[in-house]
């Protein structure tokens, strides 16, 4: 998992120098000139990839841990397995509504800049 976080940021630190000579289009965004147009795109997908996969992961891995449980036929287990996945329940409202608060705050900010 480290190694995959530091090839992406690598690779997100070097998109300014692969895009430096030619003829692709920047934007600007606060103190930062010369932004890529890609690297908006780029983030925007992955914020919108985040906010899709990681809840439907979250419960996926929590109905097979409970359908485990539940052909095991301890009650124990069960128990355990209903309080996970309450819990990623949980986690997974907590992320759509953080990424909710993040986009309004953001759209804010926006209108605020503009005037």
């Amino acid at each position: 998992m480290r190694r995959i976080s530091l090839f992406l940021l690598a690779t997100f630190l070097s998109i300014p120098r692969v895009y430096a000579g030619s003829n692709l289009s920047c934007v600007s965004c606060g103190e930062a000139n010369q932004l890529p147009s890609p690297v908006p795109k780029l983030t925007s997908i992955a914020f919108s990839l985040l906010v899709i996969v990681v809840p439907l992961v979250l419960i996926a891995f929590s109905i097979v841990a409970l359908v485990k449980a539940t052909m095991a036929g301890r009650a124990d287990d069960i128990a355990k397995a209903k309080g996970k996945l309450i819990k990623k329940a949980v986690a997974t409202v907590m992320i759509y509504l953080i990424a909710g608060l993040v986009q309004f705050v953001m759209v804010k900010v926006g209108d605020a800049s503009e005037r």
